[in-house]
């Protein structure tokens, strides 16, 4: 049987890091996170201006992995499942954190049900019991080259460094108080144009705008319009696609609105994520954009060249505190019913 290591920290502890699994370093000493994974954590822990020791640190399996796989820890008589449910009743449940770090995709599905640590890293999300705070983060070992079940893996840009620093930083702030405390955000989706003249009546006194499309099969079908973090207007632009109705608009109301549309988009300064697309998109079924004021994308690849990740849940994910989105509604499929 491997060497069991378990949890070290405080009792009482406002933040909680739960790792993956003790590699070699961890199995030799009997101490999570003492390798070159945890010296990572340690430094980024204290630019963010905590001590490791006001840290409780744990991972989900107390054992090495065969071959640092989680796949092969039935070769050692030990079920990752099970090992989860300790985590929660011994230690999450007993000890009752503020926050926690989940350090990796397995600590994150775990805690929270989500998988894909590069898209939901930095999000501020409620983990499985409905309460605890979680921000997942990379796993450090991800930085490092290594081998396991025998493939290479790992060996991630070093400026991903940053983005672990950024995740460990939201966390310790989340730890100073239970509360959740995310955006509030109001999505309008258009059923006809009087709905859609009153939003920009609303708005006539603002020149700026965020702009983006959304598209099935490269065929644009909605628009979105947002004039402030808090509410937005997405407008259908086709009745159906294919067999599949978007809208119940009929023919008249439908030409309403991409006469406003195409007024706004004449009008407004817009601003867009990798609008250059947009702009091609929109101008091939007429549409002109005069004013573009801003495109995101190109602003962070001239200002922050180094970021590994550029795509608009990762700026989000730095500059905003809103959650990872882009899995929203992705549960129903154009033209399948459950």
């Amino acid at each position: 049987m491997s060497r069991f290591v378990g949890g070290i920290g405080p009792l009482e502890p406002d933040l909680m890091a739960v790792g993956e699994a003790p590699g070699k370093h961890e199995h030799e000493q009997g101490i999570p996170f003492c390798g070159p994974s945890g010296e990572i954590l340690n430094e980024c822990f204290y630019k963010a201006g905590i001590r490791r020791s006001q840290v409780y640190v744990t991972n989900v399996c107390k054992y090495q992995p065969p071959m640092n796989d989680l796949r092969k820890l039935h070769m050692i008589g030990v079920n990752l499942e099970e090992q989860a449910e300790r985590l929660w009743r011994d230690e999450i449940q007993t000890l009752r954190p503020k926050c926690i770090l989940a350090v990796g995709d397995t600590a994150l599905e775990h805690l929270t049900g989500y998988t894909g640590i590069l898209n939901y890293r930095g999000s501020i999300l409620l983990a499985k019991d409905g309460v605890t705070k979680v921000v997942p983060t990379i796993h450090p070992a991800a930085l490092f080259p290594h081998w396991e079940g025998g493939q290479q893996r790992g060996g991630l840009e070093y400026t991903y460094l940053k983005l672990i620093e950024h995740d460990i930083a939201r966390a310790v702030e989340e730890s100073k108080t239970r509360q959740l405390s995310l955006p509030d955000r109001q999505i309008d989706v258009c059923h006809n144009s009087l709905e859609l003249h009153r939003f920009f009546e609303r708005y006539k006194q603002l020149d700026k705008a965020a702009v983006d499309i959304e598209s099935i099969n490269c065929i644009p079908v909605c628009v979105g319009f947002a004039f402030s973090r808090h509410h937005a207007i997405s407008i259908p632009l086709l009745r159906r696609i294919g067999s599949n109705s978007l809208t119940d608009m009929g023919d008249n109301e439908l030409d309403e609105c991409w006469r406003v549309i195409d007024r706004e988009l004449r009008r407004l300064k817009l601003v867009g994520q990798n609008f250059k697309y947009d702009e091609f998109k929109l101008g091939l079924i007429g549409f002109e954009c005069p004013n573009v004021y801003s495109d995101t994308l190109i602003k962070t690849r001239v200002i922050f060249p180094e970021l590994p990740d550029k795509s608009l849940n990762a700026l989000s994910s730095l500059w905003t505190r809103e959650p990872y989105y882009k899995q929203e509604g992705k549960e129903f499929k154009l033209g399948k019913k459950k």
